[in-house]
């Protein structure tokens, strides 16, 4: 087993993960998840347990979860099956016949452990963020509006990519704080070109996907930054029209229900947990400034985005 740094946890895989930071030995009463991959098949759940998740990732069959008695078991229709240990500490994966390294992680990093880290109390959010002058700027949207293309502009011009899609929020007295899962940015081929960005700066994601994983420089394990603002993506009225970059805040009220939508969850059938994850969602929303964002798609008037971003987040 090697030891990863993950979300603030120390993750202990027989699985390589090179997208991971590198950890020392796990001291003891440390926070960890422990990752393996097995040839056998965990037990079938009754059919009718199984749950949907709304957001599949793309995929044709998205993936679906049923509690079993060992825990929660998160299938991918064509690809593999985590078993998730009731507190969330261990991860056992089954891979559906010859899989590709590359698959099973990315699925293990960007679909199966933010499940893993939402499990355990945080509010996990399918969001990209880049580094402000110490500080986190972050950005959700549903899938295919620009956000990772978003992320990956400001980081094309200097401002630190943090994370393409998974954000730990966390709130106190002072306002929000916000943790990248681990450092990534994924993009398909045409935002690659339409960027800029060489191919030799990236390497495959997945075998069954076009995306690709854009090399970011060594950083060492995130560490918790100040979230200033949070962006949510919106398609422009019309698209066929050219359109300004339009923004305009969010009450507290609306702000929750996008946190809400732009959330991981594991167990989304326990009232005792989405009481919970709506309380965080409600307290987030009422400290963190939330705007919505629209602009038209086009690689050339990414600039004029990111300046009038970043003149909104003047003081």
């Amino acid at each position: 087993m090697t030891n990863y740094c993950y979300a603030g946890l120390v993750l202990s895989s027989s699985l390589a993960l090179p997208e991971l930071p590198a950890a020392g030995a796990r001291r003891p009463g440390e926070a960890a998840i422990a990752f393996e991959v097995i040839t056998s098949s965990p037990p079938e759940p009754e059919a009718g347990r199984w749950v949907d998740f709304p957001i599949g990732d793309g995929r044709e069959a998205p993936p679906a979860v049923a509690r079993t008695d060992g825990g929660y078991l998160l299938r991918f229709p064509t690809e593999a099956d985590f078993l998730i240990s009731p507190d969330a500490s261990r991860v056992v994966c089954s891979p559906h016949g010859a899989q590709a390294e590359k698959t099973i992680r990315h699925l293990l990093l960007d679909q199966v452990l933010p499940r893993v880290v939402a499990h355990r109390g945080r509010l996990v959010l399918h969001a990209g963020a880049f580094e402000l002058t110490g500080a986190a700027v972050a950005v959700v949207g549903a899938s295919g509006l620009g956000k990772s293309t978003l992320i990956a502009g400001f980081h094309r011009a200097g401002f630190h990519a943090l994370t393409d899609d998974g954000l730990i929020v966390m709130v106190d007295d002072t306002g929000c704080t916000g943790l990248a899962l681990y450092p990534g940015l994924r993009l398909w081929p045409p935002s690659i070109a339409g960027l800029d960005i060489e191919p030799a700066e990236t390497v495959p994601m997945d075998s069954r996907s076009a995306k690709r994983r854009v090399r970011l420089p060594a950083a060492g394990a995130p560490a918790p930054r100040p979230l200033i603002a949070l962006f949510v993506l919106t398609p422009p009225p019309n698209e066929d029209e050219v359109q300004d970059v339009t923004m305009a805040p969010l009450s507290a009220r609306d702000a929750c229900v996008e946190l809400l939508r732009a959330s991981f969850q594991l167990d989304i059938g326990s009232p005792h947990r989405a009481a919970g994850h709506l309380e965080t969602a409600a307290l987030v929303a009422g400290r963190l400034p939330v705007f919505t964002l629209s602009y038209p798609r086009e690689y050339a008037l990414l600039p004029g985005v990111r300046e009038a971003i970043l003149r909104s987040l003047e003081p």
